[in-house]
């Protein structure tokens, strides 16, 4: 009786075990994923700033945001990301613009707001050169 128990509890450990490997490959395929898009959004922001600001990223967008240089610093070169707070920041600053450069694929209600501020922008450029041409006449 004995073996038969016991064989019976080598098997549920088996099953126990084959299920804890299961669920630690499943969290460490879940991690790498995480990883990947992380660095992927490290990389689209670390473009994004750089973009915004040619010369001096760094100081702009520590200016900007009113984040430590030493943030913006480890940001702009990818050593970290923006935790939440940061984030709307950087949305409530830069706007669907950023959010599309950052977003590995922008939902259509994303790009619609994009192209809806960048026809927005190019009204408003529109404007001030026509004031500018009438001035000159």
């Amino acid at each position: 009786m004995t073996v038969s128990v016991r064989s019976a509890s080598i098997s549920q450990t088996s099953s126990v075990l084959k299920t804890a490997s299961e669920v630690s490959l499943a969290k460490s395929e879940s991690k790498l994923v995480r990883e990947r898009t992380s660095q992927g959004a490290t990389t689209r922001l670390t473009r994004f700033l750089k973009a915004a600001y040619p010369g001096k990223t760094i100081d702009n967008v520590a200016q900007d945001l009113g984040v430590a240089r030493g943030t913006a610093k480890n940001w702009v070169e990818g050593k970290s990301t923006p935790g939440f707070f940061h984030m709307l920041k950087l949305i409530g600053k830069y706007g669907p613009e950023f959010l599309v450069a950052v977003y590995p694929k922008a939902p259509r209600w994303l790009d619609q707001a994009y192209r809806d501020h960048q026809e927005t922008i190019l009204a408003n450029q529109m404007e001030a050169l026509q004031r500018k041409r009438e001035a000159l006449r």
